[in-house]
């Protein structure tokens, strides 16, 4: 049985009943800093349950120097255990936790262990979001036709700015706001310069375009969890779970943008019109998951409904009054909105309000110890 206290995953010990048990062991030992040396179906040693005591707050000794009790785990300070999480990085050889309730997988111990490189899910991740979609469409359309630097030279360059920010991202160790959100923007840009290159250069229909971003979408995903065993995005810890979600995150642009142009193409409805379709199946999955549909799903679902109301949202702005929009301009749009984006970044960089550690730690010290989940 495994208990999660302050978001550490430890076990806990009746009878342990099989040596792959004593790994879990060993993650609650190298929490407290002492590395255990189990081998057989023994409990962990007396100093690793002392050592983990002490960083947990408790008094007084283990008895028979084991975990052997589910309130002594609960009796851990949320507090003191987030703590010790943070102060020493796990390192697991099973590769299983369990998470409030839920299956995740640990990275296993050769891999690179970071905290997790995606932000919390908010109110003004979604924000975010749809305003880096909407830069995506009007700052494309901006350098390629208003500055003339045509299709295949816009995506050059906003390829190679990709590239490097994304570099700089891999090498960070935890989420920071300002190049997370830089690569969410770029990948806009390159996500929908795809599909126009598509469309525009090589003359593939949009429902053609459609179909093979889907087909990729999904290919990716079946990947991502044959390896990895969760698309969650709160187990964002390892530079392969990245490298899956930044690829997801490409191809949803891409379909976005090829399933939203391709509607419009079918239905003919103007730029005010057009963003009302996105924003009721957006609607929609919100109150499919408030009735228990699966998080994951509808997670990944609006995210890729967010790039057609992103890029509707900025067609209205920028088209000219005469044809229905707010007649703004693609530079006019993308200005306001990138200040937009720069405004709440720093925002949240000063408050850390979408820092996932902050979020798990708040949910903790909210929860009555007798109603945590085993």
């Amino acid at each position: 049985m495994t208990e999660v206290v302050g978001g550490v995953a430890g076990v806990v010990v009746e009878d342990v009943p099989a040596v792959p048990e004593v790994t879990g062991l060993r993650v609650w030992a190298e929490a407290a800093g002492v590395q255990a040396d189990s081998t057989t179906t023994n409990a962990v040693s007396t100093a690793a349950t002392t050592a983990l005591r002490a960083a947990c707050d408790l008094e007084g000794p283990a008895r028979n120097g084991t975990l052997t009790t589910l309130d002594t785990l609960r009796a851990c300070s949320p507090a003191a255990a987030q703590a010790t999480w943070r102060r020493r990085r796990l390192r697991v050889r099973s590769g299983r936790r369990w998470d409030r309730g839920v299956m995740t997988t640990l990275a296993p111990a050769r891999q690179r262990t970071m905290l997790n490189k995606v932000p919390e899910v908010t109110v003004y991740f979604w924000i975010i979001k749809i305003l880096c979609t909407t830069v995506g469409e009007s700052f494309a359309d901006y350098v390629n036709e208003t500055l003339g630097f045509g299709l295949t030279n816009t995506t050059v360059v906003f390829s190679v700015a990709l590239v490097a920010v994304l570099v700089a991202q891999f090498r960070l160790r935890q989420y920071v706001p300002a190049v997370y959100w830089l690569a969410v923007v770029l990948v806009s840009v390159v996500g929908t310069l795809l599909t126009d290159n598509l469309t525009d250069g090589v003359g593939v229909p949009l429902w053609v375009s459609t179909a093979v971003f889907t087909v990729a979408l999904a290919a990716v995903f079946a990947v991502w969890y044959a390896r990895e065993r969760t698309l969650s995005i709160h187990s964002i810890v390892t530079t392969p779970r990245e490298a899956f979600y930044w690829l997801t995150v490409l191809v949803t642009f891409a379909l976005g943008t090829a399933a939203g142009d391709w509607t419009l193409e079918l239905t003919g409805w103007s730029a005010g019109a057009s963003v009302l379709l996105p924003l009721g199946l957006i609607a929609a999955v919100l109150t499919a998951w408030k009735l228990g549909a699966g998080p994951v799903l509808c997670f990944w679902l609006a995210y890729i409904l967010t790039r057609p109301l992103g890029a509707n949202i900025g067609d209205f702005l920028a088209s000219a009054r005469d044809e229905g929009g707010a007649g703004l301009g693609t530079l006019g749009t993308s200005v306001l909105f990138l200040g937009t984006i720069l405004a709440v970044v720093v925002y949240l960089s000063v408050t850390h309000k979408d820092r996932t550690e902050r979020a798990n730690l708040r949910a903790e010290q909210a929860t009555p110890v007798e109603d945590r989940q085993v």
